[in-house]
């Protein structure tokens, strides 16, 4: 079984693709960086190697994400409005 001749990693979705970072200048510069695609939107990946040889890191969304920009439209809160409360205050 051989599906991956027609997946592109990293750009398909439900895939990635994460490279280890040999000539990284800096010490707090990722070992691993790369990017996943979930629900058509891209993610990129920076991982660190731990002490103990484990990976872990961070997912940032890609900016050029139309859905992810950093403005989210924030909407007022609801209220369950019940009409038999005879206790309504106006806050004022």
């Amino acid at each position: 079984m051989n599906d991956s001749s027609n997946i592109a990693y990293g750009k398909d979705e439900l895939t990635f693709s994460i490279n280890h970072q040999e000539n990284k200048s800096q010490d707090w510069m990722a070992d691993w960086s790369g990017r996943i695609v979930i629900e058509g939107k891209t993610y990129f990946l920076n991982g660190y190697i731990k002490k103990e040889g484990w990976v872990a890191g961070r997912v940032k969304p890609d900016p050029n994400n139309k859905s992810t920009q950093q403005n989210p439209v924030n909407e007022p809160p609801t209220y369950d409005n019940d009409d038999n409360d005879d206790n309504d205050v106006i806050p004022f």
